[in-house]
């Protein structure tokens, strides 16, 4: 769970290298991995020690979180981008962990064996994705389903009624 949280932390990172080095600021890659090995060579000996395997995910997440601040200061440099312009990507992350916690704790009541309980917690946790994510929506502002469906609508093909 915390290396799923730390890789999509770290995707946002690793998908604008492209765009920095066709800028010609090929020096970010040089930041973030500069930074990277300082965060692994002073958190991950004593983290693994201590807690194992949770301590490697922990300073992976220490790296993820140290090269999403740089990226944010770079890209803000580049592109004048905030935090605001990643509400697409967001409201699903959020949704995503919350449902990864509700799943985590139904895990010690429900039988994976039980195929029912099985499916019905497959259910249970797709509408508790819809709930928080319209919950979201409004409290936010961010409307991502209002835009999916707008997509949607626009790429559906128009049916002819005979």
């Amino acid at each position: 769970q915390i290396l799923t949280f730390a890789v999509s932390i770290n995707v946002i990172a690793y998908t604008s290298f492209s765009l920095f080095n066709a800028v010609g600021k090929t020096s970010f890659y040089l930041k973030y991995n500069c930074t990277s090995l300082i965060i692994l060579s002073v958190s991950a000996y004593p983290l693994v020690r201590n807690y194992g395997v949770n301590g490697a995910a922990l300073s992976y997440l220490a790296v993820s979180i140290a090269g999403f601040v740089l990226w944010k200061i770079e890209i803000s440099k580049l592109i004048e981008f905030h935090i605001k312009d990643l509400s697409c990507i967001f409201l699903p992350l959020i949704n995503t962990m919350l449902v990864a916690v509700l799943v985590f704790y139904l895990n010690q009541w429900l039988s994976i064996d039980n195929y029912g309980e099985f499916i019905g917690a497959i259910c249970l946790s797709v509408l508790v994705y819809l709930f928080i994510g319209f919950s979201v929506e409004r409290v936010t502002g961010l409307y991502f389903f209002h835009d999916v469906m707008i997509i949607w609508r626009t790429l559906k093909p128009v049916q002819n009624n005979k």
